[in-house]
């Protein structure tokens, strides 16, 4: 097959960026390494290495031979496209590397060293301030990086608001203007289904396990057997434990998920590792052909938490699941669980009430942990709230929000890794990513009628390959909204999510 001129040059810009995406893959070890297994003393040359691997890069990225063969594509000042020879897939990936191109082009290698300095004896402090519970000894690192993220915003360029430029980073034409009043709608929805949902249920469900003993090593065997169940393989993937669980991908066949183990509650552990299987799903199944480039990356992070959310809440926490793999958990637990029945403890898994930690909240409540966290960034980001101001700011608002009050850091401002990551603006792809989640579901449901005897039947692999097909195998060809327009044929909003939870929460109970 002869390739016309435009293919011979698209297949030389693939084989251009290439080596930066390995050099990722080479830093995204290297933050595992830190999270997992590295030594306290090892922070001093992991700083080094994060600032050298940064650099190399971002220079890669922004080289003249690489803006050379992408302007062949593309006007890199007007986005116009410059050939017709190109496949749709193909043009769109042209499109999203200059999109890419523009933002790493306007963080100057002097902003990146210096963040990244910041950011890796940040998450170090956090570590320990979290500990040890001394919101001061991490006050100094936030406080540097709030300030580098205003000049980031500035750097960066934004209108209206200087969130809009960080959004913009993870969720692709998103703003204050379009978040604020989803946000707004969310909430007003979400407390009047909070109240009736907490007056009708059984209040003896809450403690059920309570003062059940779950031991670990039985606890690994269940995460780990689930995770195959979901369609990771035993060659692809691997399960270490950490404070906060996270998914990280070097490669589509080098997935590392970790998830944190309590011996006195078992669902924490699973349904964690059911969350950061369905990440772990999303980065296998994108293509491996286009490693690198943007069609072998994800949408954006609000779709790659549609993918945790639909496996962790709508799959992990319905009844036909439970029906599958609760006499699985009796034969793993005996002594824990052998008295209890499966409605009990479906009840027990579905029980709706304010608790203090994002990550182990119900679903009903999870969606007001964001907004906390969306207001608090944005007010760091205009200057009209202070970070040494947090920790009070933080309690108040969840006493507003959830009726409950923190009594310490560790288990209130200190309990997110993600700032001491430098990731403000990526909060509100949590919520994105439920509302994503609730309309993939429902399409689910309506290409499979079946879908809840499949899946009482031991049959979770049919979610898997509808995901593939809709979603995984595109990477970035379509914006997030599109993407999930393109499956159900109706335009984006947020109803599907609040029917389910409707449905789900007026009659689990």
């Amino acid at each position: 097959m002869v390739l016309t001129a435009s293919e011979k040059n698209y297949k030389k810009l693939c084989n251009l960026v290439r080596p930066a995406a390995l050099l990722s893959s080479a830093l995204r070890l290297i933050e595992w390494d830190q999270e997992t297994n590295m030594p306290a003393l090892g922070i001093e040359l992991k700083t080094e290495q994060n600032k050298l691997l940064h650099e190399l890069v971002h220079k890669q990225m922004t080289s003249k031979r690489y803006v050379k063969l992408l302007s062949q594509f593309i006007d890199i000042e007007t986005g116009t496209l410059l050939t017709t020879d190109l496949k749709p897939n193909e043009t769109a990936s042209v499109k999203e590397m200059r999109r890419d191109y523009l933002h790493t082009s306007k963080l100057n290698s002097t902003f990146l060293k210096k963040f990244t300095e910041a950011t890796t004896l940040s998450l170090d402090a956090w570590k320990k301030a979290r500990k040890t519970n001394s919101f001061k000894l991490f006050l100094p690192h936030l406080e540097k990086i709030i300030s580098l993220t205003r000049k980031k915003a500035d750097l960066l360029g934004y209108q209206e608001h200087p969130y809009n430029a960080l959004l913009d980073i993870y969720e692709p034409d998103t703003t204050v203007a379009l978040l604020d009043p989803l946000f707004a709608s969310l909430k007003a929805k979400i407390l009047p289904l909070l109240q009736k949902v907490e007056s009708k249920q059984d209040p003896k469900l809450e403690n059920l396990l309570k003062n059940k003993i779950f031991p670990v090593e039985a606890q690994k065997k269940v995460c780990s057997d689930i995770l195959l169940k979901m369609g990771l393989t035993t060659e692809n993937h691997h399960l270490s434990e950490t404070a906060h669980p996270f998914c990280m991908a070097l490669y589509p066949d080098d997935i590392r998920l970790t998830t944190h183990f309590n011996e006195k509650n078992f669902l924490q552990a699973f349904l964690a590792t059911m969350h950061e299987g369905g990440h772990g799903l999303y980065e296998a199944g994108l293509p491996k052909a286009h490693f690198g480039t943007p069609l072998g990356e994800a949408a954006s992070h609000g779709i790659h938490e549609s993918q945790s959310r639909i496996w962790e809440t709508c799959i992990g926490h319905s009844k036909p699941f439970w029906n599958y793999f609760y006499p699985k958990l009796q034969a793993a637990f005996p002594e824990a669980l052998a008295q209890t029945s499966l409605n009990d403890f479906y009840g027990h898994v579905n029980f709706v009430k304010p608790s203090l930690i994002r990550i182990f909240s119900d679903e009903v409540t999870y969606n007001l942990h964001i907004i906390l966290r969306y207001e608090l960034e944005k007010g760091f980001l205009d200057g009209s709230l202070s970070p040494k101001d947090l920790s009070e700011l933080w309690n108040s608002q969840m006493q507003t929000l959830l009726g409950i009050t923190p009594a310490n850091d560790a288990e209130g401002c200190l309990q997110d890794i993600h700032w001491s990551l430098g990731l403000i603006g990526y909060f509100p792809s949590y919520t994105l990513g439920n509302l994503y989640a609730g309309t993939l579901f429902n399409s689910l449901t309506k290409t499979f009628p079946d879908w809840d005897k499949r899946i009482t039947s031991g049959d979770l692999l049919f979610i898997k390959e509808f995901l593939n097909t809709h979603i995984h195998q595109y990477g970035r060809q379509f914006a997030p909204k599109p993407l999930v327009e393109n499956l159900t044929g109706a335009p984006f909003t947020a109803d599907p999510y609040i029917s389910y939870l409707t449905s789900k929460y007026l009659i689990v109970n």
